[in-house]
């Protein structure tokens, strides 16, 4: 079902639809509670992936996770591949991160049917 009874949404002159509402709900609950997490938790456990493949995948343009913070990540991950995607910010559906995101997953299914 399509929601347009928010004055805002009808003055981009759109609609949004119930799976956005519940996505921003959720999304903006976890923002509000620091996703649970204590400052450095992520880095301080990189420990537990050391063993675990992986790709990030990262937008140079990214204003909403900056470089600097995967950079680091992908520092503290010894098996982990850092892909930094030029002319791209944050969204998946950008054509250069979305092919990325592709190869990878494409990447991981074929080591995991050879397997």
């Amino acid at each position: 079902m399509l929601r347009s009874a928010n004055p805002a949404t009808r003055a981009l002159g759109g609609s949004v639809s119930d799976g956005q509402i519940a996505f921003a709900r959720i999304e903006n609950h976890y923002f509000f509670h620091e996703l649970w997490l204590e400052e450095g938790q992520l880095l301080a456990n990189m420990d537990r992936l050391a063993d675990t493949p992986g790709i990030m995948v990262q937008g140079r343009y990214d204003v909403v996770t900056p470089a600097i913070t995967s950079w680091q990540f992908a520092q503290a991950w010894p098996k982990a591949e850092y892909r930094l995607v030029e002319a791209s910010g944050h969204a998946f559906a950008e054509p250069a991160i979305l092919a990325e995101l592709l190869e990878a997953t494409d990447r991981f299914a074929d080591i995991l049917s050879s397997g």
